[in-house]
């Protein structure tokens, strides 16, 4: 077949229109929920400005910070369940505890 002759196209039935659109959302999804947690994670611990530590932005998300990290350890289980290798972990040597006010403290 030559690349510049005409093939014809067969039409996508009203069901595979349907499929081919959830699959193309859940690709969609899943990339982004992928992004996030990458980009999250590398925020905190391997792209910081200079003279910013990982406690100085949990510091910044107040009573908030344990629920990112509840969340986020959510988001890793679920990702972790698709791909192991895509998910990003806290540091070795790093202990995040949750204290009872909301507020998180590294050591």
């Amino acid at each position: 077949m030559n690349i510049l002759q005409e093939t014809e196209v067969t039409p996508q039935s009203p069901a595979q229109d349907v499929a081919e659109s959830i699959r193309m959302q859940i690709k969609a999804t899943w990339n982004r929920i992928l992004m996030t947690h990458q980009r999250g994670m590398a925020s905190i611990w391997n792209e910081l400005p200079e003279g910013t530590t990982p406690q100085d932005v949990l510091d910044e998300f107040g009573t908030d910070a344990a629920d990112v990290f509840t969340l986020s350890a959510a988001l890793a289980t679920l990702i972790g369940s698709i791909d192991a290798d895509a998910v990003v972990h806290v540091p070795e040597g790093v202990t995040v505890t949750a204290n009872a006010d909301g507020t998180v403290t590294l050591s």
